[in-house]
Parts: C-alpha cells; sequence; structure tokens
C-alpha cells in the first residue's frame, strides 16, 4: 500500500532549476533534457509532477556533464522558498520558527511523497533530518545534498543571511572536493553519517520570520491544508490507514486505538469501517512493514539493525522472524538478492 520509490514524484520546477544552473555553468542542455526521459509537454509548465527518477537522472546527467563536486551548492545558492508551490508561503508567513518548521513537516507532501523532514530537539541546537530511501546512485546523493544546501537557503531567505548550520550530515561518503560545501554550511560536515541532516541554532524556533504576517499565515496554511486533502481526497480509508501508519512505525507499532484517535473515530468503528473495506488491520500493518522493509533493504547503506529500528522492532531477530514470515526468506537473503545483477 506504500508506493515505491519509483512512483514519488516532484514538480518540473526542480528539473527546470538544476538545466538552468547547470547550463549557466557551461553543459549542454539538450543531453541534460533527453537523459530526464521527460517529453515537452511534461516540462511546459513547472507544477507539472514529474518521477523523481526524471530528477535524479537530471541530476546524474549535470554532473557527469559538468566534473564540478560544487554543482548542488552553486544549485541551491539560486534557490528561492517561493519555488515551493504553497508550502513556501505558508513557511515564510508563520508567526515563529518552530510554527515555520512544523509547517515543512506537516505539508511536505504537497511538494513530494519521496522523502519527508522530521526535527529532533538538542541541547543549543535542533536536528532537522531529511529521510529519503533507496538505493544511493550519484543522482540522489547530489539530489540530496542539494536539498539541504536549499534548506539552508531557506533559512537564510526567512531569518537572515548571516544563519549558519553548527554541523551538517550526509549519509553518503564525501565527493572528491568538500571546500564548497563546507563554505555555504559555515560549518563542519560529515560524511558517511547515520543521517542527511542539517543541525541548526535552536534560538531559530523562537525567533519570528521576517516575513510573519498573521492574516497571509492563516490564508496559506489553509490553501496549504486544501492542497494536502486534495491529494488524500482519493485515499480509501485502508489507505489513509496504511499512511498514518507508515509515520509512526519508527516510534513503534501503532495500536488501532491510536489510528482511530487520530482520525477522530472509536476503535470500534473504525474496525468496521475497514471491515467495509475488507481490510485486515493486522494483515494492512504487516503488509505496510514488508513494504517499507524491502525499500530499506535495497539501500546497503542502510543496516539491518536500522530497518529494524524504523519498522518499530525492539530487536533484530523479531524483525527477521517476522520478515520470514512475511516474504519466506531472511533479511540478510534479500539484501543480497538486491545487490545481485538483474538479467536484462
Amino acid at each position: 500500500m506504500t508506493a515505491s520509490l519509483t512512483a514519488h514524484t516532484l514538480p518540473a520546477v526542480f528539473v527546470h532549476a538544476v538545466l538552468e544552473r547547470a547550463t549557466a555553468q557551461g553543459a549542454a542542455r539538450e543531453p541534460l533534457v533527453q537523459a530526464s526521459g521527460l517529453s515537452p509537454a511534461q516540462l511546459a509548465s513547472p507544477e507539472t509532477a514529474v518521477p523523481v527518477s526524471a530528477v535524479f537522472a537530471t541530476w546524474e546527467a549535470a554532473m557527469r556533464a559538468l566534473q564540478d563536486p560544487a554543482f548542488p551548492i552553486a544549485y541551491a545558492r539560486g534557490f528561492a522558498i517561493e519555488h515551493y508551490p504553497i508550502l513556501g508561503f505558508a513557511v515564510m508567513t508563520a508567526a515563529t520558527g518552530r510554527e515555520a518548521f512544523e509547517r515543512v513537516l506537516r505539508f511536505g507532501s504537497i511538494v513530494t511523497t519521496s522523502g519527508r523532514w522530521s526535527m529532533r530537539d538538542e541541547d543549543e541546537s535542533f536536528a532537522f533530518v531529511w529521510n529519503r530511501v533507496g538505493e544511493r546512485t550519484l543522482g540522489h546523493r547530489v539530489a540530496n545534498e542539494a536539498v539541504l544546501a536549499e534548506a539552508l537557503t531557506s533559512v537564510r531567505q526567512i531569518f537572515g543571511a548571516d544563519v549558519r548550520a553548527t554541523v551538517v550530515h550526509f549519509r553518503h561518503a564525501a565527493p572528491s572536493t568538500t571546500k564548497a560545501h563546507e563554505a555555504y554550511f559555515g560549518a563542519r560536515v560529515t560524511w558517511q553519517s547515520d543521517e542527511d541532516a542539517l543541525l541548526l541554532p535552536r534560538s531559530l524556533l523562537a525567533q519570528a520570520p521576517c516575513f510573519a504576517n498573521l492574516a497571509l499565515s492563516s490564508y496559506f496554511e489553509n490553501e496549504a491544508a486544501q492542497r494536502l486533502n486534495a491529494i488524500r481526497g482519493a485515499e480509501t480509508l485502508g489507505e489513509t490507514v496504511a499512511r498514518i501508519v507508515a509515520e509512526r512505525l519508527i516510534d513503534g507499532e501503532p495500536t488501532l486505538e491510536t489510528i482511530a484517535k487520530q482520525l477522530g473515530k472509536t476503535e470500534r468503528t473504525l474496525r468496521r469501517l475497514l471491515a467495509d473495506e475488507q481490510v485486515s488491520y493486522r494483515v494492512l500493518v504487516d503488509d505496510v512493514r514488508r513494504r517499507r522493509a524491502d525499500e530499506l533493504l535495497s539501500d546497503p547503506a542502510v543496516s539491518i539493525a536500522e530497518v529494524a529500528f524504523a519498522l518499530g522492532f525492539s530487536e533484530n531477530s523479531a524483525f527477521t522472524r517476522a520478515y520470514k514470515r512475511w516474504t519466506g526468506t531472511t533479511p540478510m537473503e534479500k539484501r543480497r538478492a538486491f545487490a545481485e545483477p538483474q538479467p536484462e
């Protein structure tokens, strides 16, 4: 019930931005467009939803054409938060920093479902974490570098140009040179880390964005909520429950009572409505976990222990038993299968 990475989308504006920056730095445009696999019709409107795989392909082609590890940083320097339709304005006009960041968490899926942001408070800082699964291809790696860099660009746009990260983490290995990354983030950058994350000063959460505006904030929050509801409007109840389960797994397997409360229903009512759709909550949870497990197991950078934790299992052994019950194979055997070359 959860989509694979190939089913996720991004607005075409992000492909346009890569094309514009790459051609400005000397790359030929047409080969990049061809590499994206997108038609003229798909590129006609910046808001057209295009496969995230096409975005990764464009990034990879640009990197190979330019041979410049600093390209994701150059791209991010030209980014503006307004590139995020509706979401950008909802964030810009928020009353406080915390509200701004929480709106990204709440409404981020109106831009893309290929990844999601999460937040974690620390002593003098907070971590703004980008979570996106899938094989760490060149296009995926540099796209993630750009995501964190454009996030900092957005933070500087709404809180002031002098904002610096305290630490920046990337899960993949460092490129051949990282000087541009360190200079732009203004902080220590770690590679082959456990997460893709910006650590930012905690004081930002209490600070008012430069564009804070109560009336506009309310308007854009409502617009973002309507856009989110429209995206989710086609969901069946089973699909809605599956999505909420997937969002909550990191904190352990949610009970049906917990899901029912979030949906404003009683447990008994929710169970009956799911039964009307011929959906068993137990089967649904197992299906969400199995699909999520396969996504994570396809990424060799994610350890088996991390997969188990992400699925809400307290022990690796419990995950291994469950996975074998679902698929007839162990997580390690499945990972080896993903690593084997596929026949053409």
